[in-house]
């Protein structure tokens, strides 16, 4: 099992992107590069239907998760590439790496 840091379990507030498109960032990245088209990346990450949360799950009913669909627990891929759905993208940009 992954030893995940104490601030994994901290309940971050959502971010809404101007498309409607909301994430959040658990773990701000340290270095000095900066996600931008081009740049390749590897992250962790659940996807959800807000539209369907439950008790269960109130940030909405997950329908992927690279910890349980994937087999190295991260996603890869270049920023601009039309590897991933848009709006990945778009969250993901300006990041830290």
């Amino acid at each position: 099992s992954i030893q995940r840091p104490a601030s994994d379990l901290v309940d971050v507030p959502f971010q809404e992107l101007p498309s409607g498109v909301s994430y959040r960032e658990y773990r701000e990245g340290k270095g000095d590069a900066v996600v931008q088209q081009g740049s390749k990346v590897a992250v962790e990450m659940t996807i959800r239907c807000k539209s369907f949360a439950t008790a269960n799950e109130p940030g909405g009913l997950k329908y992927f998760s690279t910890k349980e669909d994937t087999e190295f627990n991260e996603i890869a891929w270049t920023v601009g590439s039309g590897e991933i759905l848009p709006g990945l993208e778009e969250a993901m940009m300006g990041m830290r790496r």
